[in-house]
């Protein structure tokens, strides 16, 4: 009974050890491109209470990342804003920055997973470096408080590792 005692505690302690390092493995410099993101937006406009479905998108913006584990918290992001227009992109950049810091949630070869919240909108973004793709997450509301929204978006990406 002692050795089946020992053995099980050994199991779990192992269990639990790999499962508490799993979520930070990631050792390395990655560097993110993608391609434009496309998805769904649904929009809830308070004024008549209704739900609308929208096909969204960032076109003309390439959305780059930074992860670096020498600060294993952040992922660096610069998100630039879609540019259908194909207007010079410093301009755009002066009037609308792209950049931030989001928090990182989880960091792996598998999985890099970061979120930002800047009062009113909210991004998860979640890069996969094996399979080469974003997903992104968005929800917010404006500040009139008239439109709420919630909207998922997809991308390739290219991930170069250091």
């Amino acid at each position: 009974m002692p050795i089946k005692l020992i053995n099980i505690s050994f199991s779990i302690f192992l269990l639990i050890t790999i499962l508490f390092f799993s979520n930070n493995v990631l050792a390395k410099k990655v560097y993110v491109t993608c391609d434009p993101p496309e998805g769904q937006r649904y929009d809830f406009l308070t004024n008549n209470k209704k739900w609308k479905q929208i096909k969204d998108g960032f076109s003309g913006s390439h959305p780059t990342f930074f992860y670096d584990d020498s600060n294993p918290e952040e992922l660096k992001t610069h998100w630039p804003a879609a540019n259908p227009l194909g207007i010079d992109p410093k301009e755009i950049e002066k009037i609308v920055s792209g950049k931030s810091t989001e928090k990182i949630l989880i960091a792996n070869d598998d999985l890099i997973e970061s979120y930002e919240n800047n009062g009113t909108n909210s991004w998860i973004s979640r890069l996969y470096p094996k399979k080469g793709i974003g997903i992104f997450l968005r929800h917010g509301y404006y500040l009139t408080e008239t439109h709420y929204f919630g909207a998922v978006y997809k991308s390739n990406c290219d991930f170069k590792i250091n």
